[in-house]
């Protein structure tokens, strides 16, 4: 018979903030909840005029994603080496389709190696403290949260309101 206390244990993956100086040793984190799929390179389409962390959109599953750089999203001031990507990530972001309630999903570009790990729940409670944003990454509104662990840093991302979208005023302008 099998222990009620037993640990249960967590994958995460670990997507390095590459081509940043200041970045040594700093991380994305996606637990093993988010992360849908990792898939390899597949062709870009790209968007005109989109924002600089939207790189375009790939068909997924008889859908169409859009691939986002983490990196440019969260600190655009920055300029990071640019590289070809070598994998996708799909990322479950918590929020649904308001018209249909599948919930949606996004593609993050990994330009090297995704670290996959496993925890238990209690290592995960006890190893990460939380730690004050870098100057650098203060102005970004996507991140839950930046935690030191080990001798790493990992910010957790709120991908949710990027995919969902502004929240549109009544556009009458009248309470209900």
């Amino acid at each position: 018979m099998m222990s009620q206390n037993r640990q249960q244990d967590v994958r995460i993956f670990l997507l390095p903030m590459d081509g940043l100086e200041q970045a040594q040793n700093m991380y994305f984190l996606f637990t093993q909840s988010q992360v849908a799929e990792i898939i390899g390179f597949l062709p870009i389409q790209k968007i005109p005029f989109s924002e600089r962390h939207l790189l375009g959109i790939i068909p997924y599953r008889d859908q169409l994603l859009p691939v986002i750089n983490v990196l440019d999203l969260c600190a655009p001031a920055v300029r990071p080496e640019r590289h070809q990507y070598k994998q996708l990530m799909i990322i479950r972001t918590g929020a649904v389709a308001p018209n249909t309630g599948e919930p949606l999903k996004i593609a993050i570009m990994a330009n090297s190696a995704i670290r996959t790990l496993k925890l238990s729940t209690q290592a995960m409670t006890n190893s990460f403290h939380q730690q004050p944003l870098p100057s650098w990454l203060q102005a970004s509104e996507q991140l839950r949260g930046f935690f030191q662990w080990q001798d790493s840093y990992v910010a957790m991302l709120d991908l949710d309101q990027l995919v969902s979208g502004p929240i549109e005023p009544d556009s009458r302008g009248l309470e209900q």
